[in-house]
């Protein structure tokens, strides 16, 4: 049985997911997900929202899969994109990531996450001068980013600049 749910409805259940996750509820997102994803399997946001629950709970494997098909679905949905490339370095993917968030920053040079994202790829690339280069922007764009000031102290560091750290 394959039923179609109409936009309000769809997006009280979207919104039921997310209120589900933001609470703690990972597992109760989850049935929801499963449920509506029998009947919409091509729902891009659904497999989004999946993938987010899974992210979430740091289950970036299970993450991976299905925001790959978010992603496949709407490769041009930022939000979407972002998510993906995150999880991506999570799973180690540094190469791929990398190339999914130098493309995103191409086309948003002010997007904070993807720079704290890519600081993060060269810090474990072991280049904390370029990390840094990251952090530095992310902290310009939005000073109260503790994980940025962080993250830039710690290059600083890295790098031998003890005093600017």
């Amino acid at each position: 049985m394959n039923m179609h749910i109409s936009g309000s409805a769809k997006d009280n259940k979207y919104n039921q997911i997310v209120d589900l996750m933001y609470k703690g509820l990972a597992n109760d997102a989850l049935d929801e997900c499963r449920q509506l994803l029998a009947a919409n399997p091509e729902d891009s946001h659904l497999l989004y929202l999946t993938g987010a629950v899974y992210f979430t709970v740091k289950r970036y494997p299970d993450a991976l899969e299905w925001l790959t098909k978010a992603v496949e679905l709407k490769p041009e949905n930022k939000e979407y994109l972002f998510l993906y490339g995150d999880t991506l370095r999570l799973c180690g993917f540094y190469d791929k990531s990398e190339k999914v968030l130098l493309q995103m920053l191409n086309e948003n040079p002010d997007h904070d996450r993807v720079l704290i994202s890519l600081g993060l790829i060269y810090d474990g690339f072991r280049q904390w001068h370029q990390a840094a280069e990251y952090f530095e922007r992310a902290v310009a764009l939005k000073p109260s980013n503790s994980v940025a000031h962080q993250k830039l102290a710690e290059m600083l560091l890295h790098t031998g600049n003890t005093q600017a750290a």
